[in-house]
């Protein structure tokens, strides 16, 4: 709106000018604005091809697929294009020479104001997509969009171009760039994950029924969009970044609650994901990541408890995972390290012990099932400890 508002500030002072000047200055520009609009127009898409391949090429992939999707840029470029013409043509009627002076220079003048302002539109909306940042976001909009549509299909591809960035970005050093791509990826799983959920509380319709989102194909998609974050993860472990892994941890851990709150069976691979990366994180002797892994495990398992109502038939899968994750990182770390304390380790057995004690818990029939796993690894432990408690101190070397 600025070239709109210029222009009207600059009608004000044709007030001043005869209708003479005003003759001569209307009949000078009346044919070069829109010839100028036209060429520049043209030339912005040859100056921006280059530009944008090696983005496509070098971090952000399916660029041009983005904005080949891009309607507000289309729009922009089409009036641009048809009211040049239209300004062409104008400017060529015997329509021109019969208009009193003065309001054929103010409809040029605003003419001039309305092209600045879509042409400004035009040249921002194309630069954005030359900064990454704003391009993985717009790759979480496009996949949103394909959502709303039904087309979960071209999710894939979006996931896909998301994880590159995030490996490209790693190859080069730019970790927030890889970071902002792994926060987007996580948004983009959790709106799949809502459309998954919609689809199941809204199977009775018709409308949803004719384009719903099978079981199968959810779990597929998940695991395929699970893949791609772990081959993030491995190069970010690869390149010793503690900080982007532990970022990936957290991430993992709120898409399980979330796939958990859709199907609870959903919720198996982000956790054996985490479990996965806190015994590889405790063998490679990263014991905070571990920890963190440990934690995550822990604190989504009591989520679930808290905020979500399974069905008896499926309840259990999630937290046996969770409890049988738990006790191999335990036992990695007590093989790295004898002089461990058993109580510590058996800590998050216990405090998964409480939150399954609550009386919301008493009435699910798996709830037995799983304090009766918890009890038997704990037995474990204190049978271990008090194995280690027999044993004679360790005879220091002088």
């Amino acid at each position: 709106m600025f070239g709109i508002a210029t222009s009207i500030f600059f009608l004000l002072g044709l007030f001043f000018l005869h209708s003479d000047e005003l003759n001569e200055i209307s009949i000078a520009v009346s044919p070069f604005i829109p010839l100028l609009v036209l060429i520049f127009q043209l030339f912005l898409a040859v100056l921006i091809f280059n530009p944008l391949q090696r983005a496509e090429y070098g971090m952000t992939p399916r660029i041009f697929e983005l904005l080949k999707n891009d309607t507000s840029f289309k729009r922009a470029n089409i009036f641009l294009f048809s009211f040049s013409l239209i300004l062409l043509f104008f400017s060529f009627s015997p329509l021109l020479a019969k208009m009193p002076s003065f309001w054929t220079v103010c409809f040029w003048v605003l003419s001039f104001g309305v092209i600045a302002d879509v042409f400004y539109f035009i040249v921002k909306r194309l630069y954005s997509y030359l900064d990454p940042f704003t391009a993985v976001k717009l790759f979480t909009s496009n996949a949103k969009k394909s959502l709303n549509a039904h087309r979960e299909e071209k999710l894939s591809d979006w996931m896909e171009s998301l994880s590159e960035i995030a490996l490209k970005s790693l190859d080069k050093g730019n970790f927030s760039l890889s970071s902002s791509a792994i926060n987007e990826s996580s948004h983009l799983i959790n709106a799949f994950l809502d459309a998954a959920q919609n689809t199941q509380e809204h199977k009775e319709s018709s409308k949803i029924k004719s384009a719903q989102i099978t079981a199968e194909e959810t779990n597929y998609l998940l695991i395929f969009f699970l893949d791609r974050l772990e081959s993030v993860y491995n190069k970010a472990f690869e390149k010793k970044d503690i900080s982007l892994c532990s970022q990936m941890m957290t991430v993992l851990g709120k898409i399980a609650i979330k796939a958990a709150q859709t199907n609870p069976s959903y919720s198996n691979y982000p956790i054996y994901l985490i479990g996965k990366f806190s015994r590889e994180a405790e063998e490679k002797g990263f014991n905070d990541l571990s920890l963190k892994g440990s934690c995550t495990l822990v604190e989504l398992s009591k989520a679930i408890v808290e905020n979500f109502s399974p069905p008896p038939q499926e309840f259990k899968a999630p937290f046996l995972s969770v409890i049988a994750h738990l006790d191999e990182i335990a036992k990695a770390a007590f093989k790295k390290d004898k002089s461990l304390n058993i109580k510590i380790l058996s800590y998050p057995f216990q405090d998964l012990k409480t939150s399954f004690q609550v009386e919301k818990m008493a009435s699910y029939q798996d709830t037995q099932l799983i304090l009766n796993e918890l009890n038997s690894v704990l037995s474990e432990w204190d049978a271990l400890e008090g194995v280690m408690k027999m044993m004679p101190p360790p005879v220091k070397k002088e």
